[in-house]
């Protein structure tokens, strides 16, 4: 997978999501996070998962591996385009 460049990040969050969710003041996480439309057609995955060092995102199906996600704050915060 490409990296997740910055003038991508504009459509994966909005710019005050992400302290709001590390920090733990994001009153609907579920807003943010998890697989979500992009403008492009396709779709961009969200994780917040503190402590990890990688994540793999899975298909659900077939149980194979589809990408790793991009972690985009040392706090745990991953992003994928698959």
């Amino acid at each position: 997978m490409e990296s997740i460049k910055n003038d991508v990040m504009e459509y994966l969050f909005a710019p005050h999501q992400i302290d709001q969710i590390v920090y733990g003041d994001c009153r609907d996480p579920f807003s943010a996070l998890g697989m979500h439309p992009i403008p492009s057609g396709g779709v961009s995955v969200r994780a917040f998962l503190p402590g990890a060092h990688s994540v793999e995102l899975i298909n659900r199906a077939t149980g194979e591996k589809v990408c790793e996600m991009t972690k985009i704050r040392d706090e745990g915060l991953f992003v994928a385009i698959p």
